[in-house]
């Protein structure tokens, strides 16, 4: 996370206006609550009692459900409710920020206990690698939306079939997404 935030701040705030970088911030704030709502302690209760009476598997396989089944209806009342809850906070107009957001928001919890595993399971390399190449692949289409297809959108048709530049800010979403 780290690394993304000291590799991306710099270039968002050189591409984006004030406005838009606000825009950017205000959303990956709410991210931060989300996903500690979501994961609801449980990463850290399964580093615990993953280690007791070797329980592991239960603890593993008990947390992942429940996860999986809270992830899930996050991202399907999400579906059904991010028109109201982009035009509550304000961004009526960009209402698929909300959208694009809260899926990026259920998978990312999606994902915090089996990466607890890996941790657990002393597979430092393998987590590793995982997280670069999440930064990396992030950083690539960061890259190619916000300033590739942006800067050469009249140059190509085919970029007029997958970029919008209307949708500037929602790119930062799509690329983490």
């Amino acid at each position: 996370r780290l690394l993304t935030y000291v590799l991306l701040t710099p270039f968002y705030t050189r591409i984006f206006v004030p406005a838009e970088y606000g825009i950017i911030t205000e959303l990956y704030a709410y991210v931060v609550f989300l996903i500690v709502i979501l994961t609801y302690g449980l990463e850290t209760g399964y580093f615990r009692f993953s280690k007791e009476d070797d329980r592991g598997n239960d603890v593993y396989k008990t947390s992942l459900v429940s996860i999986i089944i809270t992830s899930l209806i996050f991202i399907l009342l999400i579906f059904i409710f991010y028109k109201r809850i982009a035009s509550g906070i304000g961004y009526e107009s960009s209402s698929k920020y909300i959208l694009w957001l809260g899926i990026i928001v259920g998978l990312d919890a999606l994902t915090a206990i089996p990466f607890a595993r890996i941790r657990i399971q002393n597979k430092a390399l393998k987590y590793s690698i995982i997280r670069i190449v999440e930064v990396v692949v992030n950083l690539f289409f960061n890259w190619f939306f916000i300033l590739y297809c942006h800067n050469n959108y009249d140059n190509y048709e085919w970029i007029s079939k997958i970029y919008n530049p209307e949708y500037r800010v929602g790119y930062v979403l799509l690329s983490n997404l």
